[in-house]
């Protein structure tokens, strides 16, 4: 998976990040480090993954139906990080990188929608793991909670039982708080205005708590 020079930490402030991009209005949920899977037919659309591959990425939209009509005021950035060909239709995955804002909009000949973006902090943004960093399993020495040894469980549990998820991700960043709450953030059946609560900054002790108690209380992930 190759990142674009701004991701490469957070020190960098996204100094090098391009400050215009392509927008792709879909009813996803997406947080930094989050992986979907994507396919790509629309000509306009087909033509915004060749012009992205260079590194610089598009914007996916969150919107309820993932229509134009209503665009959001932020999405997230993502990057290409595999394709395929399925019977001639191109399927991607992608990975985002930052959580930004949108801007002024402008729509090419073509009807791609461009937006000047600014980017924004955020709870699940992770530096990028040293070589052979990624482990399947909680660090001793961070010494977690046993709540937070049961949320790894259960995602661990979903995530081996969904062929998607167990497809697009590769590697668990288990022993990562912010990553296991960013995971279930986006995979948990809820509506985008809940979802949308947990996008600040500092939300992270928040989300723990909410999911403590939505997941470890429920019988559907037990």
């Amino acid at each position: 998976m190759h990142e674009a020079a701004c991701s490469k930490s957070h020190s960098q402030a996204h100094r090098d990040c391009p400050t215009q991009l392509a927008i792709f209005p879909l009813p996803i949920f997406l947080l930094p480090s989050g992986i979907t899977r994507l396919r790509i037919f629309e000509p306009r659309y087909l033509t915004m993954i060749s012009t992205s591959s260079d590194g610089r990425g598009f914007v996916i939209a969150t919107c309820d139906k993932g229509t134009e009509a209503q665009l959001p005021k932020w999405g997230a950035r993502v990057q290409v990080v595999d394709f395929h060909t399925d019977n001639g239709v191109l399927v991607i995955d992608v990975q985002a990188v930052h959580l930004v804002s949108l801007g002024d909009t402008k729509r090419q000949n073509d009807g791609l929608l461009i937006a000047d973006v600014q980017y924004l902090d955020h709870w699940a943004t992770l530096e990028k793991p040293a070589a052979g960093g990624c482990s399947l399993e909680i660090q001793a020495h961070q010494h977690p909670s046993e709540q937070m040894n049961a949320l790894v469980h259960v995602l661990k549990k979903i995530v081996s039982q969904h062929s998607l998820l167990s497809n697009v991700y590769q590697n668990l960043y288990l022993a990562s708080p912010q990553w296991v709450c960013a995971r279930f953030l986006e995979i948990l059946p809820l509506s985008l205005n809940e979802k949308e609560k947990f996008i600040e900054p500092r939300a992270l002790e928040h989300i723990q708590s909410f999911l403590f108690t939505l997941v470890l209380g429920s019988e559907i992930y037990n």
